[in-house]
């Protein structure tokens, strides 16, 4: 099939302006919707939504929230890493993520993303501060190839740190596409609140 280049052009433009179409048809789970959108560096930051909750766990809200700055420098990055805490009960960051998980690729590609792409990934995470996941939410960051999730299966928000989020993604490839020959792999927190996995851009969330 052939196209002028005024059709081109057409195409190209209809592509542009469905963007935020694209976004909220998302194969990152079933019915993904991306709420906010955001960067580290040169890496996107987005949180996103399910509309399958199996993610989450049962007494978790789905309630929508609105979209934010869908275009924005990420300005919430948070510089007290849990200052509240053993006491701060929405800490995550000293929960060891070690119930490990690894598969071929779900979705798209059944290889990893490139190693040089998640390794890039996770040095542009890497530093201090923390972010905010809210109830039944997750954050996915993304370079190239390479897209990491972090998601919250609890009713309430959570708080990470960047730094753990980034050894995660290292670590995990490592353990799946390295040693194991995977596609895209993850762990699961100790106390079952939230899961991390690192997949190629376009794939389907496994999840645990």
């Amino acid at each position: 099939m052939f196209f002028s280049t005024s059709t081109l052009i057409l195409l190209s433009y209809a592509t542009l302006s469905l963007g935020s179409i694209i976004s909220r048809t998302s194969e990152l789970c079933p019915g993904a919707r991306i709420v906010k959108t955001e960067k580290v560096g040169e890496a996107e930051f987005k949180t996103f939504e399910c509309a399958d909750t199996s993610f989450s766990s049962s007494e978790a809200t789905t309630t929508r929230i609105p979209d934010v700055n869908p275009n924005s420098t990420f300005a919430t990055r948070q510089f007290q890493n849990c200052a509240g805490g053993a006491a701060d009960r929405e800490c995550q960051c000293a929960i060891l993520c070690n119930l490990d998980f690894c598969a071929r690729g779900v979705g798209g590609s059944a290889g990893p993303p490139l190693q040089s792409d998640c390794e890039a990934l996770s040095n542009e995470l890497s530093g201090p501060g923390s972010f905010f996941v809210p109830g039944n939410r997750g954050v996915q960051a993304s370079f190239k190839t390479c897209q990491a999730v972090w998601f919250n299966r609890a009713a309430s928000e959570l708080e990470y740190c960047f730094q753990n989020f980034a050894s995660s993604i290292s670590a995990q490839y490592t353990n799946c596409a390295v040693i194991k020959k995977g596609g895209q792999g993850g762990c699961e927190a100790d106390n079952g609140l939230w899961f991390m996995e690192f997949l190629p851009t376009g794939n389907t969330i496994l999840a645990p």
